[in-house]
């Protein structure tokens, strides 16, 4: 699993958040409710999660953030099977990430005044596609999930209460959305998911409780579901 906060609650321990935890702990992220859903559907997976709570597709090493392909290159590191040459793997999951999405989170400055280009929004889906190619080409099956609805999300509120100076507006968050879902939907060999299908949030952004669990158990079926047709 690659990803932001939707997917690891945990920001990197030496990244300029100090390592903190969404909800000062107390969140239950994408990465441990899809572990738990795997071991409840009679243990037909295992989670292996380099996600990084506040990351981009690209990196910010000088806050310590990894981007997604450098996260993937970790995750391949963690499941090679060096005896048999071979990953240990048959999914990765691409988790949505921050670009754009607000301040902070576009090839600039956190201060930036202005939300991000038609451009910067096609350059973010560019680089999530790219990830997906990568694992395809490594001989492994991309998942990625749908963008929550829109009208599911506070992103004001929460802009508001981190002190953001804009968050992404409804035109553009659609925008996003939908070139997003073409251009994955495009790749030669993937899965779509749809874990945060009715998401209800504990900050305008991040699932409640309720909402991850039953997003970890969307994903584990969709995946399940996936193997057997290839079986």
């Amino acid at each position: 699993m690659v990803g932001a906060s939707l997917d690891n609650g945990n920001t990197p321990i030496n990244g300029v958040l100090g390592g903190i935890k969404v909800g000062f702990g107390s969140y239950q992220d994408l990465g441990t409710t899809l572990a738990h859903a795997l071991i409840l559907t009679k243990g037909r997976g295992y989670v292996v999660n380099e996600a990084e709570a506040g990351a981009t597709t690209f990196a910010r090493a000088d806050r310590g953030w990894s981007s997604y392909l450098e996260q993937y290159d970790r995750a391949k590191q963690r499941v090679y099977d060096f005896t048999i040459g071979e990953l240990n793997a048959q999914y990765v999951y691409i988790g949505i990430s921050n670009d754009c999405l607000h301040s902070g989170n576009a090839e600039v400055d956190l201060i930036q005044a202005a939300p991000c280009t038609v451009a910067e929004i096609d350059a973010t889906v560019a680089r999530l596609v790219e990830v997906g190619q990568a694992a395809i080409d490594d001989g492994l099956t991309p998942v990625y999930p749908k963008y929550p609805a829109f009208e599911s999300l506070d992103l004001v509120a929460m802009g508001q209460a981190n002190g953001f100076i804009w968050t992404i507006d409804q035109g553009s968050y659609e925008y996003l959305s939908a070139s997003y879902l073409s251009a994955v939907s495009g790749l030669s060999d993937v899965v779509i998911t749809d874990p945060w299908r009715g998401e209800s949030t504990i900050d305008g952004i991040h699932p409640d409780a309720d909402s991850a669990r039953k997003g970890g158990m969307r994903v584990a079926l969709d995946l399940i579901r996936d193997a057997a047709r290839r079986h």
